[in-house]
């Protein structure tokens, strides 16, 4: 089973951005393989520009999203949610959301992280900052 086959996936789309713009946290959605079924939406420039803009990077960022449940820490120290989408036990994906810097920044960890991830520099004045409890909150998870 696919997601499509209880979703229109435009209607899942429009959702998304509008919860995006009205809480500026952004959000993607996977299906059950882990495999993108939207495009980021309201990404910021740290993660599309400095971290997934990179090979390295973006394949820890694939694995994060793949990998991450509930309310957790990205490899970038970003924190993120994700909400499983089923319909009654079957599992057809999750909506993942965040990209938000929860703490002030670490900045010799960026540097340190731009290195690991052959980035030149990064910036955390390019994320989403003090959110952390409604993060907890959308999460779901219990």
């Amino acid at each position: 089973m696919h997601i499509s086959d209880y979703f229109d996936l435009e209607v899942l789309v429009e959702f998304l951005r509008n919860w995006s713009q009205a809480t500026g946290i952004a959000v993607v959605a996977i299906d059950h393989k882990g495999k993108y079924i939207t495009e980021g939406i309201g990404w910021h420039d740290f993660c599309m520009k400095y971290t997934r803009g990179s090979k390295e990077g973006n394949k820890r960022c694939i694995q994060c999203d793949q990998e991450g449940e509930g309310t957790y820490y990205c490899h970038a120290g970003l924190m993120d949610f994700t909400v499983d989408i089923r319909v009654g036990d079957i599992y057809l994906g999750k909506i993942i959301g965040g990209q938000v810097l929860p703490n002030p920044p670490d900045e010799p960890q960026f540097r340190e992280l731009a290195m690991e991830i052959g980035k030149l520099a990064a910036n955390s004045g390019m994320i989403n900052r003090g959110i952390k409890e409604r993060l907890e909150k959308l999460s779901c998870h219990r």
